[in-house]
């Protein structure tokens, strides 16, 4: 079963999406006990796939049985990740408020039971961030990307240090100060360099290049 579940994984990084639903839900018939960890990471995983295609209600069906699962065992650790997924689906359906409902929700969990998480808080206001910059409430964005931020730096993932600069560049150009962008988008391009990751390197070069 766990290697089945490799298979699945390994085909949703591939963005083979529908090789691995066949494969998430072959494992939930086979697997009996609902409250085993295998159980809880096919239905992560079936829940990830069904909101990469497009399928809403079911993904949010499934976060909404995780959510119930974790408050059913008082495990606050999986309710946040639960919000957060269901914050997830709700943003890319395009349901903006009800988005940042559910982050509220994951970020209450870990201000009162994990103010030391740093990366998840950081992943958190970046998310509500970027629904507030489509909303086109700037203020609103740029605070919660500034608190992103500073979650971010107690971390050692330059990839969402990286990610934070760069959201916070967007907004500042969207709100007119292209001094801010440039200098946000070269902190965010200093980052990338230092993670090596070259995709996102290219793209920085692109933006200044724009500015």
């Amino acid at each position: 079963m766990e290697g089945k579940l490799k298979r699945a994984f390994a085909f949703l990084n591939k963005g083979n999406f529908k090789q691995a639903e066949i494969l998430y839900l072959e494992c939930l018939d086979r697997l009996e006990d609902s409250e085993s960890k295998l159980y809880k990471q096919a239905l992560h995983g079936l829940g990830f796939v069904k909101n990469e295609l497009e399928n809403f209600q079911e993904a949010t069906e499934i976060y909404m049985k995780l959510l119930h699962m974790a408050r059913k065992k008082g495990n606050k650790e999986e309710e946040g990740i639960s919000y957060h997924q269901l914050g997830i689906v709700q943003r890319k359906s395009g349901n903006h408020d009800q988005a940042l409902l559910h982050f509220a929700d994951e970020h209450d969990i870990y201000h009162a039971h994990f103010p030391d998480f740093h990366l998840g808080l950081a992943v958190n206001l970046y998310e509500s961030g970027m629904i507030y910059q489509v909303q086109n409430k700037l203020m609103e964005a740029a605070h919660m990307m500034e608190e992103s931020l500073r979650h971010a730096k107690q971390t050692d993932d330059l990839v969402v240090i990286g990610s934070v600069y760069r959201g916070l560049g967007d907004i500042f150009k969207q709100s007119g100060d292209n001094d801010k962008a440039v200098s946000q988008y070269q902190n965010a391009l200093a980052v990338f360099k230092q993670a090596n990751d070259s995709q996102a390197v290219e793209e920085m070069d692109e933006k200044l290049r724009d500015l």
